[in-house]
């Protein structure tokens, strides 16, 4: 800009050729490529303008605008891309917190569902223990009632025999 100032048209354009070769040989075609070049084909435009040569000072505009479009798609792209890195995350954020209330039901699950296994085997042990004490009583009550049933008979036994002697001791 310091050369067109001055009104050196010709080195001017010689120094944004060679800003051009230095552009070009850039590996990575990225907003500041496009930026650049942008800003080289603005300048061309007004020199070209200064000389009067409206076609190619045209022909730069367009070619500066262009680059300045491509500059600002790139930028979009990034921010398209961190838009949708954001949007990943967030997304797998979300499925970490689902996936931690899952585990947290589940546990607690897991924890009612152990109350209720410990529960069945208690009422099942304590069934088990007082079916038994049932059957030791039902037996010990077996067992007496299979002595009082002796004793019964022998009694009945003993008062027939009393009777017969009294019954001969009448007739006598």
């Amino acid at each position: 800009m310091r050369l067109l100032k001055v009104g050196k048209m010709t080195e001017a354009m010689e120094q944004l050729a060679y800003a051009e070769q230095l552009i070009e040989q850039m590996p990575v075609k990225d907003e500041l490529y496009y930026e650049v070049l942008s800003r080289i084909h603005r300048i061309k435009t007004t020199i070209f303008e200064k000389k009067n040569m409206i076609d190619s000072a045209y022909f730069y505009l367009k070619k500066s605008n262009e680059n300045e479009e491509k500059s600002k798609w790139i930028i979009d792209k990034e921010t398209v891309t961190n838009n949708a890195i954001n949007f990943a995350i967030e997304n797998e954020q979300e499925k970490l917190k689902t996936s931690e209330k899952i585990s947290r039901i589940l546990k607690v699950g897991i924890g009612v569902l152990s109350v209720l296994m410990f529960a069945l085997g208690w009422s099942v042990f304590n069934n088990y223990s007082k079916r038994k004490k049932i059957a030791t009583q039902n037996k010990k009550i077996y067992e007496a009632d299979q002595k009082k049933a002796v004793l019964l008979t022998e009694i009945h036994h003993r008062v027939k025999n009393n009777l017969q002697l009294v019954i001969k001791g009448s007739l006598y």
